[in-house]
């Protein structure tokens, strides 16, 4: 969940865990009743933000997420110290990336062919995506 909507629900009074692992999950007719990390939760709503593993948290309720890769996919990094003095990208090649002034690094991949990151496991869209896999 991204740090703006995770404050923004705090405000409102939600109890957002992160990085936190649900299990037992159960709708008992009234409330959800759940595990988070090693502590009991018992909440009138549940808000599947799950991401990647939204299908585990729907799968407890005999649900399914649909999911299907979407682009330009945009990664944001944490605050680095600065190292990209300007913007970068390859012309039709489908890759954007910057520093922005507070540090953070934006990387944006578009790709259209498939291709597997085998020494991953991982499979992804766009060829470039995958090299960037192989490499980390």
């Amino acid at each position: 969940m991204s740090p703006g909507f995770a404050h923004a629900a705090r405000r409102a009074g939600a109890d957002v865990r992160e990085q936190t692992e649900l299990a037992d999950l159960v709708f008992d007719g009234t409330r959800f009743q759940m595990r988070a990390g090693g502590e009991r939760i018992s909440a009138d709503w549940l808000v599947n933000s799950a991401g990647a593993w939204a299908n585990r948290i729907a799968d407890s309720f005999g649900e399914t997420v649909p999911m299907k890769p979407t682009y330009p996919n945009i990664w944001v990094t944490e605050p680095l110290p600065r190292f990209i003095g300007h913007s970068l990208g390859v012309v039709g090649g489908g890759i954007y990336t910057r520093q922005v002034e507070r540090g953070n690094c934006v990387i944006s991949v578009c790709g259209s062919s498939r291709c597997s990151a085998v020494q991953t496991g991982i499979t992804m869209n766009g060829s470039i995506t995958c090299t960037i896999a192989k490499i980390v």
